[in-house]
């Protein structure tokens, strides 16, 4: 309590001046906006990064099932399919920098080739046989899901920590 006291008092006895405080305050908003800027442009990125994944799984399902049935997909496909995957990853790591982050983007990396490896495994598997669609589905679908994941999960961090920091400058202005 005595502590708590003295804690008050030293605060009371140095107080920032207005402009100090102005400053302070212009600062943190800016450092606010910035991160919705960010956040709103990664999420621009990744939605036409999942759209891409959504488009190249249809479209080697389709193409698969007019021209090629019975016969290997071609290898365009596949890359196609991978292609989309990556993008998916690098959209949602795009704004990542703290080590946290990163640690979650691996993470999803590593989903991400999980589902890959299950998606066409099946197609291996069967030697020459269809892929079954709902595979590729399933692929495609986890990479999205995952990747839309870790940046939700990072963008509300990044708000809460925004938040908690005009919170801490609002108790100690007391006048914000």
């Amino acid at each position: 309590m005595q502590r708590k006291r003295e804690a008050d008092a030293s605060e009371e006895a140095d107080p920032l001046d207005e402009d100090e405080q102005e400053k302070i305050v212009l600062q943190l908003r800016e450092e606010a906006s910035r991160t919705a800027k960010e956040m709103i442009l990664g999420f621009r990125v990744l939605c036409a990064a999942c759209g891409a994944a959504l488009a190249a799984c249809a479209w080697s399902a389709e193409h698969h099932h007019t021209q090629w049935q019975g016969s290997p997909p071609p290898r365009a496909a596949l890359r196609l399919t991978c292609a989309a995957h990556a993008a998916c990853l690098a959209a949602a790591a795009l704004s990542l920098r703290s080590t946290a982050a990163a640690a979650a983007a691996r993470n999803a990396g590593a989903a991400i080739a999980l589902a890959l490896a299950l998606g066409w495994g099946g197609y291996f598997a069967r030697r020459g046989g269809a892929p079954p669609p709902v595979a590729l589905w399933l692929s495609m679908g986890s990479g999205v899901v995952v990747a839309i994941a870790v940046y939700v999960r990072y963008s509300v961090e990044r708000i809460q920590a925004d938040v908690a920091g005009l919170g801490a400058l609002k108790y100690k202005f007391k006048k914000v």
